[in-house]
């Protein structure tokens, strides 16, 4: 089982990675999420590296089962669709998906950055459904709750 320290540091990596993947999908570009894609299969790996874990892009995807993974494709898809809208609604349009890139990617990257240092805790092994959502719930809260303090931070 991994040590605190070296959840502690999975848990920097998550961090590293949804700011990457949050300036990423602020990019008003098409393809901006294949790159999210990359980035999110590179943290796997960083995380797997830090617990000392053998954890893989499908491990968490069978971890987060197929309706969470075909929802998250499926916002992904969405955020590519309102990008290239986006460019036909102007100048507002474009901020708003920017926006809208970004938030979603920051989540989804922090959701499977969660459900990585959840297999990292449990050896490397994809974890119950049970488990697997009740780690997509602390995600969304903890992520809430860093988005906060990081705009406090920002704003003294």
């Amino acid at each position: 089982m991994p040590s605190p320290t070296q959840i502690a540091a999975a848990h920097s990596t998550v961090v590293r990675f949804t700011v990457a993947a949050t300036v990423t999908g602020a990019l008003p570009v098409p393809a901006a999420s294949l790159a999210i894609a990359a980035e999110n299969a590179a943290m796997i790996a960083a995380i797997a590296s830090d617990c000392g874990v053998p954890i893989s892009v499908a491990t968490v995807t069978e971890s987060l089962g197929l309706a969470a993974t075909a929802n998250m494709i499926g916002r992904a898809v969405f955020v590519e669709a309102a990008r290239f809208m986006g460019w036909f609604a102007g100048p507002f349009g474009v901020a708003g998906i920017c926006a809208l890139g970004a938030t979603t990617a920051g989540l989804q990257t922090w959701i499977v950055g969660s459900i990585a240092i959840a297999i990292a805790r449990n050896m490397g092994e994809p974890i119950p459904a049970d488990a697997a959502r009740a780690a997509v719930g602390q995600a969304r809260a903890s992520y809430t709750a860093w988005r906060r303090e990081e705009q406090a931070s920002r704003s003294s």
